[in-house]
């Protein structure tokens, strides 16, 4: 929001007795402000009723979806500001705010005010191709010259990029996306290195998710994770409640589930740990154990954050446990205590595993966003094998981490979305310049009791062999480059 000190906005916070010169109170006041006009607005559009798109800008996206009638979500991922982060998680939230559409808008500048920039075609495709294989509709944004003339090269390229979207328009239209697992917000959605952590970790290991909050249908999931520091009021702990009692799974990592004193888990005995306390250890490492010590390589690795001391109940499997540093990273005046090597295991639990839910001690989402530990991921996959052993989508190691994959359907077909493109930080910018070649790609989809008719690569309906086992249809897909979209028939 934006904060407004004109002279019928002070009159106002004068009138309610607020203190204009608290920037906090400023900026409050200016969002209720610009929501008021909008409601003002909506009330006299009726935009439901007259079948109108409208929209307004400055407002958070939940009250756009009450009182107008599509979202939009602007990104240039050229900008710092937004990056190639911005999209893959707002897009997993605004599509189940709306039975509207969501505009998905990019631009073929690099930033407000470039005029002079032209992007490659295959970063705008990229842009574009996410956001439909996420339930969003294309746009692309220009700067009107003054002089009214159009330059001809920016809507030669629009038009070749729309006329490549387009032929696959049949497959996009009414098509749903369709998850396992939906990521609980603990508050208003942001680009924190918690959320970012878990959308690349969860996108690397192609897994099908929704961002939800206390608002959503919870009972569109098999299974629901509480990243790092989602605290359980009142209103969330009767959600968790029922999710579990439905007999459905759970995953937390680091502060997740602690009622809001912040002196014990509200589901104790269903999180299968006790809480107590911080853990003293900074930096703090982990081994894993039993079964799953061969996973990672054979020493103690770090975990990248501060987390919690915990005791395992019975009935729980400790996977994983943490090693002490020989000391803590600290300053004592004179000496800087900065190389602080593992030192010896403890008996803390870092991982523990139970029936219905998978906890870690540790934040483990914002770990990986600081270092991004391919080990930490490893963590993140044992708990998701053990709570969701037969995922929507299976992948192998034919396919990379950088690339994405999405499915969608309706009652007739379902979609498989893959998309080959690698941003690349170069000097102070992120460029995707080139569509990426696969080959030999192996997937697995499970089918939920469907039978199969055909299997075909869109827009060309070439078709696709295909085998069928234990509720998954196994398919091989030759070759692709950049966007490639399988679609499979009922």
């Amino acid at each position: 929001g934006f904060a407004c000190v004109c002279p019928y906005c002070i009159e106002e916070m004068r009138k309610q007795n607020l203190d204009w010169r608290n920037e906090e109170v400023l900026l409050k006041f200016g969002r209720s402000s610009a929501l008021r006009l909008a409601e003002d607005i909506s009330a006299l559009l009726r935009p439901q009723e007259n079948n109108l798109l409208v929209y307004f800008l400055g407002i958070a996206a939940k009250d756009n979806a009450r009182i107008g009638t599509y979202l939009e979500c602007e990104c240039l991922p050229t900008n710092p500001g937004w990056g190639y982060d911005y999209l893959p998680l707002t897009s997993r939230y605004y599509r189940n705010l709306t039975n509207g559409p969501v505009l998905n808008m990019t631009g073929r500048f690099n930033d407000w005010g470039d005029f002079g920039s032209l992007r490659p075609q295959a970063a705008v495709e990229y842009d574009l191709f996410f956001g439909l294989a996420n339930g969003m509709r294309p746009n692309i944004g220009d700067h009107f010259h003054p002089s009214g003339k159009l330059n001809r090269a920016a809507p030669e390229r629009a038009s070749r990029i729309y006329a490549k979207l387009r032929q696959y328009e049949p497959w996009f239209s009414c098509a749903k996306n369709l998850v396992d697992i939906g990521v609980v917000l603990s508050g208003a959605l942001r680009k924190s290195p918690t959320l970012v952590g878990a959308t690349r970790m969860l996108s690397e290991l192609k897994m099908q998710f929704d961002f939800i909050d206390a608002d959503s249908d919870w009972s569109r999931y098999s299974m629901v994770i509480l990243p790092d520091e989602v605290i359980l009021d009142d209103r969330l702990a009767e959600l968790v409640k029922k999710h579990l009692a439905a007999g459905k799974s759970l995953l937390a990592t680091g502060r997740s589930g602690l009622n809001p004193e912040g002196t014990a888990f509200r589901f104790e005995k269903e999180w299968g740990v006790k809480y107590l306390g911080e853990c003293e250890y900074s930096p703090a490492f982990f081994r894993l154990t039993g079964e799953f010590a061969s996973r990672v390589p054979d020493m103690p690795l770090a975990t990248n954050t501060k987390g919690l001391n915990i005791e395992a109940l019975p009935g729980s499997t400790v996977a994983g446990k943490v090693v002490a540093p020989y000391y803590n990273k600290h300053w004592d005046g004179v000496y800087a205590y900065y190389y602080a090597p593992p030192n010896q295991d403890t008996e803390l639990p870092f991982l523990v595993l139970n029936k219905q839910c998978a906890y870690c001690a540790f934040p483990l989402f914002e770990g990986y966003y600081q270092q991004a530990s391919v080990d930490l991921r490893t963590v993140l996959a044992i708990m998701l094998e053990h709570l969701l052993p037969k995922p929507l989508l299976v992948t192998d190691a034919s396919i990379p981490s950088f690339a994405r994959a999405f499915v969608t359907g309706n009652a007739n077909r379902r979609m498989i979305h893959l998309l080959n493109y690698l941003p690349e930080l170069r000097g102070k910018t992120l460029v995707v310049e080139e569509e990426l070649s696969l080959s030999q790609v192996k997937l697995k989809l499970r089918l939920d009791g469907k039978t199969v008719n055909k299997v075909y690569v869109a827009p060309g309906k070439q078709q696709i062999p295909f085998s069928v086992a234990e509720d998954y249809l196994s398919i091989t897909l030759p070759e692709m480059r950049g966007y490639c979209m399988i679609v499979v028939e009922f």
